[in-house]
């Protein structure tokens, strides 16, 4: 049944956007700079992380896994605003692609992640599962996406993001 809700969300969301639904979840923003200059920012912002693949034709950069640990709550009764909650820590990690595109005389950056977790344990026997991302997780995005701009305003680049 799960499997099938996720089918019907993904084919719904194709259909109505025309966009896989891993590409509906992404940070993206428009930047009035050359695609050369935002590609040397995101190449830099994006080289502590480790680099997995870098796509210099394609525009796309995609880190290595970053592992950390990460604290979370969920309600004893979901459909509830108030009560009782059980504290978890899990193992996260999670790797971030970046992708430049030209649209309409701007480079466009898109950046989203990929995160997976599993419950803090030395067991080897315990296996990464694949997250639908938290508003924590969204953030790792954003301040990505920061870096970046930063980055180019360091360089005395001005962005003129609309």
């Amino acid at each position: 049944m799960k499997i099938m809700t996720k089918f019907f969300a993904s084919f719904f969301a194709v259909l109505l956007t025309g966009l896989p639904a891993t590409v509906l979840w992404a940070y993206t923003s428009v930047i009035a700079l050359e695609m050369e200059n935002v590609w040397q920012a995101a190449l830099a912002v994006s080289k502590p992380l480790g680099m997995d693949n870098v796509d210099h034709e394609k525009w796309k950069i995609r880190t290595e896994w970053v592992e950390d640990e990460i604290k979370r709550s969920k309600k004893i009764l979901p459909f509830t605003k108030k009560g009782p909650e059980i504290k978890r820590t899990y193992m996260r990690r999670y790797r971030l692609n970046v992708e430049l595109r030209y649209v309409e005389g701007r480079c466009e950056v898109k950046i989203w992640g990929e995160f997976q977790q599993k419950p803090y344990s030395q067991d080897i026997r315990v296996h990464w599962k694949k997250i639908k991302p938290a508003s924590e997780d969204y953030e790792l995005e954003r301040q990505h996406f920061y870096a970046i701009l930063d980055y180019l305003r360091k360089e005395r680049l001005p962005p003129e993001v609309p």
